[in-house]
């Protein structure tokens, strides 16, 4: 039980990274070579897209971090 809340934790932790990565290194890359108009268009929706699941995923893994050092203590 305790392996598979591990694994669960840490594939969470993995997605919220995986998103963010996706946003900073390609969507950034991609939107520093637009025009403003473009840009700020681009940027509204790619927050309508991240915007809804990012907080839960961010939160969520934040959250079962701090209780798997708990679990295990803190050495």
């Amino acid at each position: 039980m305790e392996n598979s809340f591990v694994l669960l934790v840490l594939f969470l932790a993995a997605l919220a990274t995986g998103g963010l990565l996706v946003n900073w290194i390609g969507l950034g890359r991609a939107m520093s070579r637009l025009s403003v108009s473009v840009y700020v268009e681009f940027h509204q929706h790619t927050n309508r897209t991240f915007g809804p699941y990012m907080p839960i995923m961010v939160v969520g893994a934040l959250a079962r971090g701090v209780f798997l050092a708990v679990m295990y203590g803190i050495h």
